[in-house]
């Protein structure tokens, strides 16, 4: 169940609310004025496991960078975006672009108390704002939901244990950066979250199998693959 209240994207489903700050989407002028797009993505790394049922607010946490999930989403991304715009890559490391508690609390556009923009300028090569940069800068952040049975909220990507049983979601937003003044032009937040069966679950991070986390990784890929077109086409990237 959708609810869009202006400029506010709220969306219940599988016991999760996601509260996006306002979003901004592209003018069609400005979408025809880009040319060259470069992609980042931050959101491929962090799990939180959270056992709801028994009343673990906190949960754990721990990497998922070994399966290559913020490369997959790059990818998916240059696919989705190919036909109309010259790609150009860029070296960074995810880890630069990860905010501080704070910063997703509050769905900043700060990266450790540096503005986005900053931050490509001065960790990615081609550098932003010079030649050899993009018009734009297509972002990839975790997202911010709320549990709408107790007052703590995720971020990203988390395998969260309900009274219905195991849920595997994932939380992000994309922020476009113009590539020539390295300022935020628009946002969108978005997420996919479902139901999964027993053989996800592990009661912490830490419990988890290999093969369980092979297993979360080939869903979270799943999970994107579903909502990253259907974003792009709300930023007015994509028809």
């Amino acid at each position: 169940m959708k609810h869009l209240i202006t400029g506010l994207l709220l969306v219940v489903f599988g016991g999760v609310l996601l509260g996006g700050c306002s979003e901004t989407v592209l003018t069609r002028n400005q979408a025809a004025d880009v040319k060259t797009v470069s992609v980042i993505s931050a959101i491929g790394d962090e799990l939180t496991v959270r056992d709801i049922v028994a009343q673990d607010p906190a949960g754990s946490q721990g990497s998922l960078a070994a399966y290559g999930l913020d490369r997959y989403a790059v990818d998916q991304a240059d696919h989705l975006l190919a036909d109309r715009y010259s790609l150009i890559p860029v070296t960074y490391e995810p880890s630069d672009f990860y905010q501080s508690e704070k910063e997703r609390v509050i769905q900043s556009f700060l990266i450790g108390g540096v503005p986005v923009g900053q931050v490509i300028r001065q960790r990615t090569q081609p550098p932003g704002a010079t030649a050899l940069g993009a018009d734009i800068y297509v972002v990839l952040l975790p997202g911010k939901a709320k549990l709408t049975d107790v007052d703590k909220p995720l971020y990203g990507a988390s395998l969260i244990r309900l009274a219905s049983g195991p849920n595997l979601g994932i939380v992000y937003r994309i922020v476009i950066v113009d590539g020539h003044t390295l300022q935020p032009i628009a946002n969108v937040d978005t997420m996919a979250d479902h139901t999964v069966d027993d053989s996800y679950w592990a009661d912490s991070f830490a419990a988890l199998s290999e093969s369980q986390k092979q297993q979360i990784a080939d869903t979270w890929k799943q999970r994107l693959d579903r909502t990253l077109k259907p974003a792009l086409q709300k930023l007015n990237l994509i028809p």
